[in-house]
């Protein structure tokens, strides 16, 4: 049987505890972006609504709603496919979870101090 040493275990929980953090600031960076472009939509749709906009004007803020609403959905997309996770994180459970490996890895880095290596 080909076991883990107690570095590769405590290695494991580090990487785990990081990922579950990685994933809310995640979350939170991406709503704050999809806010952001949300604002931004409604500056290019005020600004077609303007009286006296020309033609040249309405394609150039055309163009950049376009782009906009295809950098929003990419955005979108993502919280989407993520919301079983985030959810779940997000959630009580989730929380005892990300406290337990929080715990586990701040116990096994203490055996790890403690072992002479």
């Amino acid at each position: 049987m080909n076991t883990m040493d107690t570095g590769q275990i405590l290695e494991a929980a580090e990487r785990l505890s990081g990922l579950l953090r990685e994933m809310a600031a995640q979350k939170r960076i991406v709503e704050a972006e999809i806010a952001e472009l949300e604002r931004l939509h409604n500056d290019i749709i005020h600004a077609l609504e303007r009286p006296g906009c020309k033609y040249k004007e309405r394609a150039r803020l055309a163009t950049k709603l376009a782009h906009l609403r295809r950098e929003r959905r990419v955005l979108k997309d993502w919280l989407v496919e993520n919301t079983p996770y985030l959810d779940f994180l997000g959630a009580d459970d989730g929380m005892k979870i990300r406290n337990l490996i929080d715990n586990l890895v701040g116990r096994g880095r203490k055996v790890r101090k403690q072992s002479p290596v």
